[in-house]
């Protein structure tokens, strides 16, 4: 493998679904974060390495824009437990992956060849190296609580943790993931437009009638359905759940998939490596856009 002196690392998006952040490194009783002096790598594709030397930027990543389509949901043995208390208990878990953030490292002192498979363009794409010290640097500068956690690994169906906690429950994955040795920051429960309250979406004055609507809904449906009775059904409650679930997806249709936190790439990257497999030209291209991006 071949090394390049000094860059930085991020993921592409859609142009129109990314905002910059500005963050604050902060800890966690949940997270728990590598000392300093811990080596972190980061596995991409050529295309994503440009990106981040000319942004100079980090890419968080939506929770539920993950591979993994368990992160930050119920364990088997959580579920059951919860079900107990809820009919629906995953609900809330699924909804709020759209509402956090994260960027994945992985720490060990070198190279780990499986990840150039998995995360570097199959061996033909670039590595970067900092450390736990360096990211804290880097996102230390503004208002916005970032976490930085080691993952833990658990067994998915017997594992029953803590459930109050959101960081918590993204710090975590299915130990089929333990070769990955994942370190991720966090941005939690961040959207760049809330959306607003149900009394600022009214006119003033016009207020909004759920009884009305309740009986409304329940004689058009018993039209449907004569054969039901829906006067044990509480329709004030299921109009306000349909408003509810109206403005999470509102909400969701206006939180980007993504976002971007400006970085030193200097400060951030220690060390560029082009992977095993990509022949020689990549090797000096990488080189070129080092110098023209203007790191070191």
């Amino acid at each position: 493998m071949a090394a390049v002196c000094g860059v930085g690392v991020h993921a592409p998006r859609p142009q129109r679904s990314w905002v910059r952040w500005a963050l604050a490194y902060q800890e966690h009783p949940k997270c728990e974060t590598p000392a300093d002096e811990a080596v972190l790598w980061r596995y991409m594709d050529f295309t994503r390495f440009v990106d981040l030397l000319a942004s100079r930027t980090l890419w968080f990543s939506r929770v539920d824009r993950l591979g993994d389509p368990r992160e930050g949901l119920l364990t088997e043995s959580e579920f059951n437990r919860l079900s107990k208390r809820s009919p629906d208990p995953a609900s809330y878990f699924e909804k709020s992956r759209s509402l956090n953030f994260v960027n994945c490292w992985q720490q060990t002192d070198h190279e780990f060849m499986a990840m150039w498979d998995l995360y570097g363009a199959g061996g033909c794409g670039i590595a970067i190296r900092s450390t736990i010290g360096s990211l804290k640097t880097v996102v230390a500068s503004t208002w916005f609580p970032i976490y930085v956690s080691k993952v833990e690994y658990v067994d998915w169906t017997r594992h029953d943790g803590d459930t109050e906690n959101l960081i918590g429950m993204y710090v975590r994955k299915a130990d089929g993931y333990i070769h990955e040795s994942e370190v991720r920051l966090i941005v939690g429960d961040t959207v760049p437009e809330p959306f607003p309250l149900l009394s600022e979406e009214a006119p003033q004055g016009a207020a909004i009638d759920c009884e009305r609507i309740a009986r409304d809904v329940l004689g058009a449906l018993a039209g449907f359905f004569p054969s039901c009775d829906f006067a044990t059904v509480d329709g004030r409650q299921l109009v306000l759940e349909a408003l509810a679930e109206r403005r999470y997806c509102e909400r969701l249709r206006r939180t980007p998939c993504g976002g971007r936190v400006s970085i030193d790439c200097d400060v951030l990257i220690h060390e560029v490596v082009v992977g095993p497999k990509a022949e020689s030209w990549i090797l000096e291209l990488a080189r070129t856009v080092v110098k023209r991006c203007g790191s070191a």
